[in-house]
């Protein structure tokens, strides 16, 4: 298991989305965006480019144009992994998009940037160093669909929620009005 400040997050719109709008809105927890930010400014936070175009929120666009380090762009490793990802599914019969609602495929794409850098990493998809931070849950009850954490398991990605991130970086937050 890598050590927490070896620890590189991929971020999916999900989690993007709820860090802003359920778990820490910007304006009122700029406290854990600081963390976040230095997580980013590492180099320890990353999103596919795709992804930025799911969020459309204006505090969150403006973070993107703050940071645009954390933006990555597609790879031979990131394509061969997508292709991987597609075969997968295909053989499968499962679908990852549901293309009748258009939702964006970004979730593939995300996961294929998983794959690719944790097999860069250490010669596995399952190497734990590069996580997948979702917000969504499984639909292993359907037949045809599935979900980041459905794929993330065939492949043994580690994955988490947002929150998680606070969990597994320690950060403390206390009200020092008492002390």
């Amino acid at each position: 298991m890598p050590k927490r400040d070896e620890i590189i997050y991929f971020l999916d719109s999900s989690a993007l989305i709820a860090m802003q709008n359920e778990l820490w809105p910007m304006k009122h927890f700029p406290v854990v965006w600081a963390n976040i930010n230095d997580l980013a400014d590492a180099g320890r936070l990353l999103v596919f480019e795709a992804v930025k175009d799911e969020c459309d929120d204006e505090e969150l666009v403006r973070w993107f144009v703050e940071h645009p380090n954390v933006l990555i762009g597609p790879s031979s490793e990131i394509e061969n992994c997508m292709k991987r990802l597609m075969q997968d599914l295909q053989s499968r019969k499962r679908k990852l998009v549901d293309y009748e609602s258009r939702e964006s495929d970004a979730d593939s794409f995300v996961i294929a940037c998983a794959m690719a850098h944790n097999l860069i990493d250490s010669g596995s998809f399952a190497s734990g160093r590069y996580v997948l931070v979702q917000h969504e849950g499984s639909a292993r009850s359907s037949p045809t669909r599935v979900k980041i954490p459905d794929v993330c398991d065939w492949y043994g990605i580690k994955y988490m929620k947002a929150l998680n991130i606070v969990k597994e970086e320690n950060w403390i937050f206390c009200d020092t009005k008492g002390l």
